[in-house]
């Protein structure tokens, strides 16, 4: 299972529950509050629809459907990110932790916590200095792209 901030919340998630060969996890968030996830599911959601190359008044428009969507169904994935990170020692699975060093500090702590929680020997926690919370579209791309693989590649399948 391989997963990238809220999709890293999954991944923890199957592999605390399902017999994987493996989990990665790249900028986890850990105990946020749901009005700052409506804002990070934003800010991301109108980035993602600039880099489709869509129309600035097509973003105006999506974005004013997602800015009205209920804060109560991000209330819901704020207790599964709670309840997985209280879990995370359920993981026996081997495990590779990713984070961005230019990322908020939060995500090398929540790194820092799965790393101390899990109960696997087979981990291992890295930070990359050039890259910020969307670490698959930055500056340290190759090197997180050969980590993953040699994770991956040292793995019983």
């Amino acid at each position: 299972m391989i997963g990238l901030s809220l999709g890293g919340i999954f991944a923890l998630k199957v592999g605390q529950e399902l017999d994987v060969n493996g989990v990665v996890t790249m900028s986890v968030p850990n105990h946020r509050e749901a009005s700052f996830l409506q804002k990070r599911v934003s800010f991301y959601a109108k980035r993602y629809k600039q880099l489709e190359g869509k129309t600035e008044e097509k973003i105006d428009l999506e974005m004013k459907l997602l800015q009205n969507m209920p804060i109560s169904s991000l209330v819901e994935f704020q207790q599964l990110i709670d309840v997985t990170m209280d879990h995370v020692s359920l993981i026996t699975s081997p495990i590779c932790i990713l984070y961005g060093e230019l990322d908020e500090p939060l995500y090398k702590e929540s790194a820092e916590t799965i790393f101390r929680s899990v109960t696997t020997n087979q981990k291992t926690i890295k930070g990359y200095p050039n890259s910020k919370h969307l670490m698959t579209l930055g500056n340290d791309i190759n090197d997180i792209n050969k980590d993953i693989l040699l994770f991956l590649n040292n793995l019983t399948w």
